[in-house]
């Protein structure tokens, strides 16, 4: 390795640790992962108490559905404000003075925060097995965790949150509007989509949130497969990094 690769790899590396001794420093940052599993407790155990039938694949993959979508919103969210807020805070100019590479301080934030997803969806799937195995017992059922659709599911949610961290990220980095970071994404993945797949599923299945959901094994018909959604949804993600550093590369920070 001559001095030019190993200055780069010790840049890389410093914008990596940076990121990720930031990643979870601030209130906002814990609160927002305490919040997902409150969240998906709240929602795992509504989802089951409307369920007549616990026997079979359908009631299982409902479970699961509830408990483990907040994971996927959570960091979407954790994506998107933790961008933002070192914007507003001119975090990301004081970085830039020491390292003036954007792509590198937008590909650092969007791999820490990623991995921040992956800890959304690993404590989404904890949630979610608890949960599900809980309300079950409670009804006489028994929740196999040993099932293909519980490990469908899970890989899903997982591999969905750390998109979706990214994809946040992507969209934070735009602006230095921290509530707006934050309630364009929410209001589309939430307001926006639901409402296209119901009305338009051929149309609305292609959307971001609808793909996010279609990857986590969701038990709706008018999703895409399990497979086509991981692939969609890492398009969107990739074509939104792409977009955003193309904007930032030219902004003033």
């Amino acid at each position: 390795m001559n001095d030019g690769e190993a200055d780069r790899t010790t840049l890389w590396t410093r914008a990596l640790r940076v990121e990720a001794a930031a990643a979870l420093a601030t209130p906002v940052a814990r609160a927002l992962l305490a919040a997902s599993v409150v969240m998906a407790v709240v929602s795992g155990s509504a989802n089951i108490s409307v369920l007549d039938d616990l026997a079979g694949e359908g009631p299982m993959r409902t479970a699961l559905h509830g408990a483990t979508v907040p994971a996927l919103v959570f960091a979407l969210v954790a994506g998107s404000c933790g961008a933002s807020t070192d914007r507003r805070h001119a975090v990301t100019d004081q970085r830039l003075l020491t390292d003036p590479s954007r792509l590198r301080w937008l590909a650092a934030k969007a791999f820490v925060q990623a991995a921040i997803g992956l800890l959304y969806g690993l404590l989404g799937v904890i949630t979610a097995s608890v949960t599900a195995v809980t309300a079950f017992a409670l009804r006489g059922a028994t929740f196999d965790l040993t099932s293909i659709v519980v490990a469908r599911s899970f890989a899903g949610v997982i591999l969905g949150c750390a998109l979706f961290a990214a994809l946040g990220t992507a969209a934070g980095s735009l602006t230095t509007n921290t509530a707006a970071a934050v309630t364009v994404p929410l209001v589309w993945v939430l307001v926006v989509e639901p409402p296209a797949v119901v009305g338009l599923p051929s149309v609305g299945r292609l959307f971001p949130a609808a793909a996010g959901l279609a990857l986590t094994y969701s038990p709706d018909p008018e999703l895409l497969g399990q497979l086509t959604g991981a692939a969609l949804l890492g398009a969107y993600t990739a074509f939104a990094l792409g977009a955003a550093l193309r904007r930032i590369g030219s902004a003033d920070l």
